[in-house]
């Protein structure tokens, strides 16, 4: 039997998603200074479009691969046999998608301001769909490899783009690093993944029920992820394309944020859904309510000091260009609270528990509303970016109603309302201090912002520690432990 250390999977995925967000950021104030907003806009509004066909490749296929071999991982021809009859699958459509996608592209399908030149290149990021094998590693619940990967395909690309983009006019070969990086993951990490498979075996019998299943995790991922997508291509067809560097640059913050819990939620579907098929629903349950208090415990007070440094925090980052970024960021902030919770509650409960319809009838009115909401804000009120990010919040407020509810059950309420009080402390803390901090002490905007961080850092630390918080508690107890076990066998 594997054995598998659950802590350790989520630091290695958190490690990993931490790369994977932190390069963009990292790399986001000299791209907005070489690209400018127009820039960055014309590849954000040809990516919302590549985005839709990339998901078809995908089909659900990854997520119930990971079920399926979480399933069976102490049988490695099972699992090895779902692995290979999901590539092939992927095959398929990803031939489909393509011939459809350039089809369109060429055609001008996707309207006048879709670049030709650009939106060929964005064919790589089909390809990266198509050679995706993550789900291999969440599934065997092996996160190392995937880190490793990760970490050293991000170094590289953003030594890239430091050599050679240069100016508003590398548009061109910045959608091909970014596009192209995935695949150069993906392709390292398939010589790898050979040593944990069998040799290629594809289960005819069962395409249609894989594809069936598959079709479950495809709605719920699509819908989840269209309103992002959809405020782009709506933001880049009736605004400019300026606007949609706003909102691309203004969603960065609120995406990082949540990105440090989204590492929990992979960790979390392949290890639940191994937990379901041995039925041990009370273990479910506590795993579940650690996720969701270990989500709060990062994203709340990241949120309150976002507020409290934001209108000072963007401009210096992103560049004077970009203050028309600020309103937007300060509407999608909750939202690095309230995410973050829908994936916990999706990779643990509604995914491994097969609860894919409710999930899918919970998101229908969220992204029907995000929609709608949208449309009205840009077309009728003339709000651009702004009405966007209004509709992406009610649609996740929308959302995480439907999906708390769904769940009670699985929920261990008091528990988290024990800890939480404690967040809610020390992230009030952070901005009785920092508001009035940055408002009205007579700093430069980096000396403003650097002490506004360090404060807020420092202030959620002693609050948390005093009031015996129950992750730093126990992040305490076991560095004793290991600092006491260290001296004993020194001994």
């Amino acid at each position: 039997m594997l054995k598998a250390n659950f802590k350790a999977n989520i630091i290695f995925s958190f490690v990993s998603r931490l790369v994977i967000y932190l390069t963009p950021l990292f790399l986001a104030p000299y791209l907005s200074r070489v690209l400018g907003a127009e820039g960055i806009g014309i590849y954000s509004h040809a990516y919302s479009f590549v985005y839709y066909f990339s998901a078809a490749i995908t089909f659900g296929f990854s997520s119930c691969g990971i079920n399926k071999i979480a399933e069976f991982r102490n049988d490695k021809e099972k699992y090895s046999a779902y692995f290979w009859t999901t590539y092939f699958l992927r095959s398929v459509f990803f031939v489909i998608s393509t011939t459809v996608y350039v089809f369109v592209l060429i055609f001008n399908g996707f309207g006048h301001k879709v670049n030709l030149n650009i939106g060929l290149s964005l064919i790589l990021v089909l390809i990266a769909s198509l050679l995706e094998n993550q789900f291999l590693f969440q599934g065997l619940e092996n996160f190392l490899i995937p880190s490793i990967g990760d970490f050293l395909v991000n170094i590289t690309y953003a030594v890239c783009i430091f050599c050679f983009v240069k100016n508003s006019n590398d548009v061109l070969l910045y959608t091909i690093l970014k596009s192209g990086m995935n695949v150069v993951l993906y392709l390292g990490t398939s010589f790898v993944s050979i040593r944990y498979l069998t040799k290629p075996k594809i289960l005819w019998n069962e395409l249609g029920a894989i594809i069936k299943e598959s079709a479950l995790f495809f709605l719920p991922t699509i819908l989840m992820s269209l309103g992002g997508q959809l405020d782009q291509s709506f933001i880049g067809s009736f605004c400019t394309e300026a606007d949609v560097g706003y909102y691309q640059q203004a969603s960065k913050l609120p995406t990082l944020v949540a990105s440090f819990t989204y590492a929990i939620s992979p960790v979390m579907l392949s290890r639940i859904s191994y937990l379901y098929h041995e039925k041990r629903l009370d273990e479910i349950k506590k795993k579940i309510s650690e996720g969701l208090t270990l989500a709060l415990f990062i994203s709340i007070p990241a949120c309150v000091g976002l507020y409290s440094i934001g209108q000072f925090f963007i401009p210096l980052y992103f560049g004077q260009e970009f203050v028309a970024s600020i309103p937007i960021m300060f509407i999608l902030l909750p939202t690095c609270i309230i995410s973050p919770i829908d994936s916990i509650l999706i990779n643990a409960y509604y995914y491994p528990a097969k609860k894919n319809k409710y999930l899918t009838l919970s998101l229908i009115p969220a992204i029907v509303g995000n929609i709608i909401l949208s449309l009205f804000n840009i077309i009728i009120i003339k709000m651009n970016a702004q009405g966007a990010a209004i509709g992406t919040l009610f649609s996740e407020l929308v959302l995480d109603t439907c999906l708390v509810v769904g769940a009670r059950k699985y929920i261990d309420f008091p528990s988290i309302v024990s800890d939480v009080w404690k967040i809610m402390l020390g992230s009030g803390m952070i901005a009785l201090v920092v508001v009035p901090f940055c408002y009205f002490v007579a700093l430069k905007q980096i000396y403003l912002v650097i002490i506004g961080i360090l404060l807020g850092i420092i202030i959620y630390g002693l609050v948390e520690c005093i009031t015996r918080e129950k992750i730093i508690t126990i992040g305490f107890n076991t560095l004793a432990r290991k600092i006491k076990g260290k001296k004993n066998s020194e001994q």
